[in-house]
């Protein structure tokens, strides 16, 4: 089973030592003395030992190694010493404490070939091995998790880094990756792509985690803040089925769709889509011989594309169902939408389905023209948003977008939509509640819209949900 080890990566050893004391839901401590800013300073190991009830790793990363320094470490009491791979390295450096020894490589840059430098890692009978990569494709990540297949059982740690491989980086322990390395918090990251110790547990939960029968993952561009994994895998562990959740995120949807369809098993059997690939995702669909769903074709985009057991793909648009979850039992009025991308279009769909007369408002409504004609929605520039009147107003503008909202909308009554989820965004809606107004968040609208999704990812493994 895979160990969980928080990296505590402060700047300086005074706050390193707090964070040591309060840490918790973690098999081991990696203490990342490189991030003090007294970096020549001798280190008070005895103090991290007697702070910390938990196995101690010493890491300086970015330095030649010291056999001195990891000497004083593991004589004060620490567990292992983190060794980095260089091309002088040899064997005998590490003769004196090899078992105590986690020796480590990293590319920040690419994912070279894997094989030769495990090969290689393998010769210095250290206690364990860790090897982080830098995934630039989609690709590069399914090479890491067929790596990891063949050294099952070994010791070994690997993962991608950075944005690009959180599809390996959340995947590797289901893999049989040895440990996953988290951050004490947010602000506190110690690698590219490295997430909280409180994500990881939302993630993966408390159980022992083994190779899935399916894989799922939401696909997007930019995608790594993504709470899918956490929702989704919580209904995974709730039905009892054997899958995984993860990020891709992609320059293109074909990175991630073309091994979808090829049926690659370690590529997603079944993706959420989102910005920018939700329009590009109907095209695959029928490109593909689809069975579209169709408030899919109605949308003119696609949020759920699944492989189902006989090789036929199924696409849909759950978002409708978010939207329509916010908007409750009202009916008819007036509504603006705000943006004309793939989730403005369900939410078009959600509202004309509850009788709304419906105002789109966005920068390029071209985008979404042939859609409004058709729903008799009416298309407006942004800097009209100023002038709407009307009772609903759906925002479905990117997450990093703050769009100023009408006065008019800040009544008691009205209700606000909001597809994202930024703290910017929720300051607002909290300021908007405050005034008495309704307020259906984006971390809501993703859960509603995940009711009917994972139940079609349950239906790509061959089982009908509960």
């Amino acid at each position: 089973m895979a160990k969980t080890v928080i990296s505590i990566y402060e700047k300086s050893e005074a706050d390193a030592l707090e964070t040591v004391g309060s840490a918790a839901g973690a098999d081991m401590l990696e203490i990342r003395v490189d991030g003090f800013s007294s970096a020549g300073a001798a280190v008070d190991f005895a103090s991290f030992r007697s702070r910390a009830r938990l196995p101690l790793i010493y890491t300086r990363r970015g330095a030649g190694f010291d056999a001195g320094e990891a000497s004083r470490a593991l004589e004060a009491g620490f567990d292992f010493v983190d060794v980095e791979l260089d091309r002088t390295l040899e064997p005998r450096s590490l003769a004196t404490f090899s078992s105590r020894a986690i020796l480590s490589f990293h590319d920040f840059e690419t994912t070279p070939e894997i094989e030769p430098i495990l090969s290689r890692m393998k010769s210095f009978g250290t206690a364990a091995i860790k090897i982080a990569v830098t995934p630039r494709r989609f690709d590069d990540n399914l090479r890491i998790l067929r790596a990891l297949e063949g050294a099952r059982g070994e010791g070994v740690t690997l993962f991608g880094m950075g944005s690009r491989g959180l599809y390996s980086r959340i995947l590797a322990p289901y893999f049989g990756s040895a440990l996953s390395f988290v951050a004490a918090r947010e602000d506190a990251a110690a690698a590219p792509g490295q997430f909280t110790s409180e994500r990881a547990r939302e993630i993966w939960g408390r159980g022992e985690l083994t190779e899935p029968d399916a894989i799922f993952a939401v696909v997007g561009n930019p995608v790594a803040h993504s709470l899918s994994p956490v929702i989704h895998n919580a209904k995974f562990r709730r039905a009892g089925v054997s899958a995984a959740y993860a990020i891709a995120e992609a320059e293109t949807l074909e990175e991630v769709g073309s091994r979808l369809i090829e049926g690659d098993p370690l590529a997603p059997r079944g993706v959420s889509i989102t910005a920018p690939f939700k329009i590009d995702a109907l095209e695959m669909a029928h490109e593909n011989g689809s069975n579209i769903s169709a408030r899919a074709l109605r949308c003119g985009a696609v949020n759920t594309l699944v492989r189902l057991p006989d090789g036929r793909l199924l696409a849909d648009n759950t978002d409708v169902e978010g939207i329509a979850a916010g908007l409750g039992t009202r009916r008819g009025g007036r509504a603006a939408i705000v943006g004309t991308g793939g989730t403005a279009r369900a939410a078009l769909v959600a509202l004309r389905l509850a009788d709304f007369d419906v105002s789109i408002y966005g920068r390029s409504l071209e985008e979404i023209d042939g859609t409004a004609n058709a729903e008799g929605a009416s298309l407006r520039p942004l800097e009209r948003l100023e002038r709407f009147e009307g009772e609903v107003l759906v925002d479905t503008t990117s997450a990093d977008a703050l769009v100023p909202y009408p006065a008019s909308i800040a009544r008691p009554g009205n209700l606000v939509i909001d597809a994202a989820y930024s703290p910017e965004r929720s300051d607002r809606l909290e300021d908007l509640v405050r005034d008495g107004v309704a307020v259906f968040g984006g971390t809501a609208v993703l859960e509603a819209q995940a009711v009917s999704q994972s139940r079609l990812f349950i239906q790509a493994l061959g089982r009908r949900s509960q």
